[in-house]
């Protein structure tokens, strides 16, 4: 069904992508401590969504 909507706006991810797939990624950010703790983490099932700089460097200071 979401493949046709692409279609429809002449958005071929197969052709887009270079491969036969239609994966769209999940942007994400994570902060690990050394000792493999996550201390940040941001994931967003929009693949329009990203983390805004300000915000990577606002978790930075508070680790």
């Amino acid at each position: 069904m979401w493949k046709d909507a692409y279609l429809n706006i002449c958005l071929d991810l197969e052709s887009f992508n270079g491969k036969a797939n239609w994966i769209i990624p999940v942007p994400s950010t994570f902060m690990i401590e050394e000792t493999g703790e996550i201390r940040f983490r941001y994931v967003s099932p929009n693949f329009m969504s990203r983390l805004e700089p300000y915000d990577v460097l606002s978790a930075l200071r508070n680790l």
